[in-house]
């Protein structure tokens, strides 16, 4: 295997568009690295098990950003989703995954 033109790290919404976009080209050869486990948990699905995937550190990143100055310094909790979509033939960027 030859390796790849592009080495995509992050498969949030702008590197799944730009690893969709670089390969509209044929000869083009992406590799879209992504941290995380796979997407396919009921706790993930489940709009009720929210809260459970953002306490829970092996689903989503948990990190504090600030001082927030307009906050009189207080610091912000910044919850960002940590999970690989499984290979679908289907999905897009933009789109979500059909369970």
């Amino acid at each position: 295997m030859a390796p790849p033109d592009y080495i995509i790290v992050g498969a949030g919404p702008a590197g799944c568009v730009l690893a969709s976009r670089l390969t509209e080209a044929p000869t083009t050869s992406v590799l879209l690295l992504e941290a995380g486990g796979s997407d396919r948990k009921l706790t993930i699905a489940m709009p009720a098990a929210i809260p459970f995937v953002y306490q829970n550190k092996a689903l989503g990143w948990t990190e504090m950003a600030g001082p927030a100055p307009f906050l009189d310094g207080q610091m912000i909790d910044e919850k960002r989703g940590r999970v690989q979509l499984d290979q679908r033939d289907d999905l897009q960027p933009g789109q979500s995954p059909r369970f």
